[in-house]
C-alpha cells in the first residue's frame, strides 16, 4: 500500500523523482532550469522577462535568445523581447562598443609587448601571402612519407528531398543519386547531406529544400551523403525498413492523433499542476472540454487505453511519467519512445497571417489545418500570442448567432464562426477571427484547450510542411457524450 500523498504536493510542480516546486517560489524558473529542463524556453522566457523589469538586460537577453532556439509558444514571445529592447534601444554597451581604456594607465612592458605582437602578425602576413607562402615553406623542410592519415574538415550542407509515397526501392535510389551529384557540383567543397521523406502531395514530388529545421531529420527514412573532392561514391542508407509505402498516410495521421492529446495533456498539467487521473478526463464537459473526443489510434483500429506499453494497439497513458512523450504514445510497435523511430512531441499551434486572412493549425513538420478568414476593420485584429481559453459550440453574444456555430476564446477576442459569407478575406469584425461555420467546426475538432495562437502580418514560411490528408479518420464515429455549451454571455470583439 502506498503512503498517502502530502496535500501540500497538490500546489506543487513536480520537476524530477524528488523535487517539487511551487510556482510562487520567486526563484521557480531558475530551479527548473537548474533541476529540471535547462532548455525550456518557458523558463528561460519567463526569466527574461523577470530581468528586463529588474534592469538586467544583458541576462535578460541571455535568456531571450536562449528561448528562440527551439520552436515553441515561447518563440514569438521571446524575439518580441529582443525587438523591445532593441527598440528601447536598452541593448548594453558592450553588445554595440569595444571596452575603452587609459593608454596611460597600460605599463611599459605590455606596450612592448602588443609592439612585439604587431610585429610578429605582420611577419605571417607576409608569409602567408607572399611568394613563399607558408604551405611552401614547410612542403620544403618537411619531406613527407607514404601512408600518413590526412583528417580533411568539411561543412555540411544538408538538404531534404519529397519523395512519393509509391516509389519503389531503386526509383528511390536513381533519386537520391542523381540529385546529390547535382548538388555536390554546386558545392565541391562540402559533404552534402539529403534527408528523404515521403508525401503523398504531388506538388512536392521530388522537390529539393535546404534543411532549415533539424526536426524534419525525425521524419527522413533515407539519406544520402556524398563528398565530391574526397569520394565519387554516393552513400545511401535506409533508416527505417518498417516503414512501407502505404503506411505514410497512415504515421503521419498518427502523429497527428498522438499530438493533439499531447498538447492537452500539456495544457492540463499548465493549468491544473498534475496530469489527470485518467485520460478520458480531457474530455469532460464545459469549461473543462480540452479535447472533444481521444482520437483514433488509426494503424491498429484499437480504441484500448492502457497503463503500459503492451504492442497491442491503442493508446499508452502513463501519468508517472516525467515527459509528455512518454506519458502519451500509441501502443503500436513501430512508434513507441523507446524504438528507433518514436513520435516527437510537437504541440498544436494556430497560426492566423493577416496579410493574406489566412489560418494555419500545425503540429510540426505537419499541416493540419489550412483556412481562410475575416479580420479586424480598420486592421484591429491584435498581432501577438494568445491562449485559447474557452471551447464552445454555439456561444452567445450580445445578439443572436453573432458568434456563429463554435468559438474558440482567447480573452477579449475570439476565433469564431460566421454567417457572413462575405466578412471573409475582408476586414469587417472588430478584431475577431471569422472563419465560416463548417470551417470553424473543422478547426474545433483539432484545437485543443491552451493552444497557443500566433497572430502576425506574416507568419513562418510553411514551405516543405506536409498537407494532412483524411484528417476525419481520427475522429471516433461514436465518441463520450459531453457539454460543450454554455449559458455564458460572452463579450468577445465580434
Amino acid at each position: 500500500m502506498k503512503r498517502f500523498e502530502n496535500h501540500l504536493k497538490k500546489h506543487l510542480v513536480r520537476i524530477n523523482q524528488n523535487l517539487f516546486i511551487s510556482k510562487s517560489d520567486s526563484q521557480y524558473y531558475e530551479k527548473i532550469l537548474r533541476y529540471g529542463n535547462p532548455n525550456s524556453p518557458e523558463a528561460h522566457y519567463e526569466l527574461g522577462q523577470q530581468l528586463e523589469k529588474e534592469g538586467a538586460v544583458d541576462k535578460a537577453l541571455i535568456h531571450y535568445h536562449e528561448a528562440i532556439k527551439d520552436y515553441s509558444p515561447y518563440y514569438s514571445k521571446a524575439k518580441q523581447g529582443i525587438k523591445r529592447l532593441e527598440q528601447q534601444n536598452r541593448i548594453p554597451d558592450y553588445f554595440h562598443h569595444s571596452t575603452s581604456y587609459n593608454k596611460r594607465s597600460v605599463p611599459l612592458f605590455f606596450q612592448a609587448l602588443i609592439v612585439f605582437l604587431l610585429f610578429l602578425n605582420l611577419c605571417l602576413l607576409l608569409l602567408l601571402f607572399g611568394t613563399n607562402s607558408i604551405p611552401s615553406i614547410v612542403s620544403n623542410v618537411k619531406q613527407w612519407g607514404t601512408g600518413i592519415e590526412v583528417v580533411h574538415e568539411t561543412m555540411d550542407t544538408p538538404y531534404v528531398m519529397y519523395i512519393p509515397n509509391q516509389a519503389s526501392t531503386n526509383e528511390i535510389e536513381k533519386m537520391l543519386y542523381d540529385t546529390t551529384l547535382k548538388l555536390g557540383k554546386d558545392s565541391p567543397n562540402d559533404t552534402v547531406l539529403l534527408y528523404g521523406i515521403k508525401t503523398t502531395k504531388q506538388e512536392l514530388f521530388q522537390q529539393v529544400f535546404p534543411l532549415k529545421e533539424n526536426r524534419l531529420t525525425d521524419l527522413a527514412f533515407v539519406t544520402a551523403e556524398y563528398h565530391p573532392t574526397l569520394s565519387k561514391s554516393v552513400n545511401i542508407r535506409f533508416l527505417h525498413k518498417q516503414y512501407k509505402p502505404d503506411d505514410t498516410d497512415r504515421f503521419s495521421l498518427l502523429y497527428i492523433g498522438t499530438n493533439i492529446v499531447r498538447t492537452a495533456l500539456q495544457n492540463y498539467i499548465d493549468i491544473n499542476g498534475q496530469p489527470p487521473a485518467q485520460l478520458t478526463d480531457l474530455v469532460n464537459d464545459y469549461p473543462n472540454n480540452y479535447l472533444s473526443y481521444i482520437p483514433n489510434e488509426v494503424l491498429t483500429g484499437s480504441k484500448r487505453i492502457s497503463n503500459q506499453y503492451n504492442e497491442k494497439g491503442g493508446w499508452v497513458y502513463n501519468k508517472d511519467a516525467k515527459e509528455i512523450a512518454s506519458m502519451f504514445h500509441p501502443n503500436v510497435p513501430q512508434y513507441s519512445p523507446g524504438h528507433s523511430s518514436p513520435i516527437p512531441f510537437q504541440p498544436v499551434e494556430v497560426f492566423v497571417e493577416k496579410e493574406t486572412y489566412s489560418l494555419f493549425v500545425k503540429s510540426f513538420p505537419y499541416i493540419i489545418l489550412q483556412k481562410q478568414v475575416g479580420l479586424g476593420i480598420n486592421n484591429s485584429t491584435p498581432k501577438g500570442t494568445f491562449t485559447i481559453e474557452e471551447r464552445v459550440l454555439n456561444p452567445n453574444g450580445k445578439t443572436e448567432d453573432m458568434f456563429g456555430e463554435a468559438g474558440l476564446g482567447m480573452g477579449e477576442i475570439a476565433i469564431h464562426g460566421t454567417y457572413d459569407v462575405k466578412s471573409i478575406n475582408n476586414q469587417e469584425s472588430l478584431g475577431c477571427i471569422r472563419l465560416l461555420n463548417p470551417d470553424i467546426l473543422d478547426v474545433f475538432n483539432f484545437v485543443p484547450k491552451g493552444t497557443a495562437v500566433h497572430i502576425d502580418n506574416k507568419t513562418p514560411s510553411i514551405t516543405g510542411l506536409i498537407p494532412i490528408k483524411n484528417r476525419e479518420l481520427l475522429i471516433p464515429s461514436v465518441q463520450q457524450r459531453t457539454i460543450q455549451t454554455t449559458d455564458t454571455t460572452f463579450d468577445w470583439a465580434g
